[in-house]
């Protein structure tokens, strides 16, 4: 990825770096959560249904019933105006805004969108809105143990962080970071985004938009820290 950082990776490529590399665990021993499972969800999808993609079902099922837009394409380019991005990952800093993102899910299904959708993802999407009820309490069930160092209050769900009472998501590549965070028991929502600096610290070392959402929940929300 990194040798060259504009290279369009196929879906085939993702799946055939990634099967290669053998499974997790036997089918029903664990969960684990990882990006070739889009890839093969988008697979399945196209094999039931031959006139239909994974993208247009997400638009027409999730996106659009709770008023998020959102542009899919094979580069994903960036609508102004936009955040560039800078990253240290070559050694040097530079600037990384025109870097291809396909290497995380392949052509077709990279997406670009504005803030405010970002927060609609945490209001639509991260409630379930749009999915049966016994489809809501699967979203946030508990597949695997709980991350160190608290298990015991911080675990993975489908897709979602579980973290004493928030759920969150917290991308980072290619320069780019954020967190998209939703409280349901009193219905707030946070998005953020943000890059690197040249001299950027984290407490993790990566994502600095991590610790902006503590500051923030720590204000709104004291006795319910969605920190990992």
């Amino acid at each position: 990825v990194l040798a060259d950082p504009f290279r369009i990776w196929s879906g085939k490529e993702l799946l055939d770096t990634a099967l290669a590399r053998g499974s997790a665990c036997d089918p029903g021993a664990c969960f684990s959560y990882a990006h070739t499972n889009f890839l093969i969800l988008a697979r399945i999808v196209r094999r039931i249904l031959p006139q239909k993609n994974l993208v247009t079902l997400l638009n027409r099922r999730v996106l659009r019933p709770s008023g998020i837009s959102m542009n899919f394409s094979r580069l994903a380019p960036i609508p102004p105006p936009a955040l560039s991005a800078f990253a240290t990952d070559r050694g040097i800093f530079e600037e990384s805004t025109g870097w291809s993102p396909s290497w995380g899910l392949g052509n077709g299904m990279l997406a670009t969108t504005s803030i405010d959708n970002v927060s609609r993802i945490a209001t639509g999407v991260l409630t379930g809105s749009t999915l049966s009820s016994w489809a809501r309490k699967d979203l946030v069930k508990r597949y695997a143990p709980g991350l160190e160092p608290t298990p015991d209050r911080v675990y993975f769900a489908q897709g979602i962080i579980m973290v004493n009472g928030w759920r969150r998501q917290n991308p980072f590549f290619n320069g780019y970071m954020g967190n998209v965070a939703w409280f349901p028991s009193r219905r707030i929502a946070i998005s953020l985004v943000g890059t690197k600096g040249q001299s950027t610290t984290a407490p993790d070392g990566t994502n600095v938009t991590d610790a902006i959402l503590g500051d923030m929940a720590g204000y709104l929300t004291p006795a319910n820290s969605p920190a990992l």
